[in-house]
């Protein structure tokens, strides 16, 4: 799909599937605001889209500051990307680092996050807040990623290891002498999918990290300095997706 007649580069952006009628679009408040006054787009423009399952190019036909509009010129339907599957489990902590870990995880290419309740977490909140949702559409459509990931709603620690499973690898953040480089244990497991379990500030409380050993969580490193929470989480997200393409690049047969 490409973008033709763009005065810049053709913008893409997430849409409820209630924005699109046919083969026309009518943009929300938010979208029509985004196109209309921070791109400052007009009649002719193209725009991608995408409701979660296709794409679609939409050329605008009406762009005024109450209202969005335009007609749908191509469209194909969503193929799942290759790559890992990453669930990125967090101890919920102060909303910007919360943001921070959605906005960097969702750019590098995490599939599900979670919000966890832990002993020590400091901020306890009792649903999955809007502002999350808009966060991972918006970092999803500067990535150019073409599939959502999920939020699911805060969880318990204990709610959190158990749905886990065993088809998965599942990698537990530490810094205890247990913990091995966690690029070691990617290299000896070659897993496909993963799951990070990532603590709040301070780290997991001693019960709960023998709870989640127990049930098979493998305790590793990322660094001999000590990181904030945020960057931890962020950091080993980055891991996963960069040894799985060097992985990739490695099983690739030259071209002769």
């Amino acid at each position: 799909m490409r973008c033709r007649g763009n005065k810049v580069k053709c913008p893409r952006i997430f849409i409820s599937p209630e924005e699109l009628l046919g083969d026309s679009v009518s943009f929300s408040g938010n979208n029509a605001r985004y196109l209309y006054k921070v791109l400052r787009l007009t009649p002719g423009d193209n725009v991608e889209i995408c409701d979660g399952t296709r794409d679609y190019l939409i050329r605008l036909t009406s762009c005024t500051r109450g209202a969005v509009q335009g007609t749908v010129i191509e469209s194909e339907s969503l193929v799942k990307p290759e790559g890992i599957e990453i669930t990125l489990g967090f101890s919920t902590v102060r909303p910007g680092p919360v943001q921070e870990i959605l906005r960097h995880g969702t750019e590098l290419g995490v599939s599900r996050f979670v919000p966890i309740l832990s002993l020590r977490t400091n901020r306890r909140p009792p649903e999955k807040k809007q502002r999350w949702e808009a966060i991972v559409a918006s970092a999803s459509a500067q990535s150019r990623r073409r599939v959502l990931p999920e939020i699911e709603i805060p969880m318990t620690f204990d709610q959190f290891i158990e749905r886990t499973g065993r088809e998965e690898v599942r990698l537990l953040l530490a810094t205890g002498p247990e913990a091995v480089p966690i690029l070691a244990t990617l290299e000896e497991r070659a897993p496909q999918k993963v799951v990070i379990l990532a603590g709040p500030e301070g780290g997991l409380d001693a019960t709960e990290i023998k709870k989640a050993i127990d049930v098979g969580f493998e305790p590793v490193s990322l660094s001999r300095s000590i990181l904030r929470a945020e960057t931890a989480a962020v950091v080993a997200a980055g891991m996963v997706v960069l040894w799985h393409d060097w992985l990739r690049f490695r099983c690739t047969p030259p071209v002769e």
